[in-house]
């Protein structure tokens, strides 16, 4: 589900830019298996 997580680090770049880097390496060094959800909601 890599497609998932590209597209919830474009959603955040869009968002903010300025947490691009933050937000891809967040999401590069989460476990497999885990969701990205929580991510969104802590964005939000």
């Amino acid at each position: 589900m890599r497609f998932l997580d590209v597209g919830v680090i474009l959603c955040v770049a869009l968002k903010q830019p300025e947490n691009y880097f933050e937000g891809s390496v967040a999401l590069l060094n989460r476990p497999k298996g885990s969701e990205p959800e929580d991510i969104r909601d802590n964005r939000d």
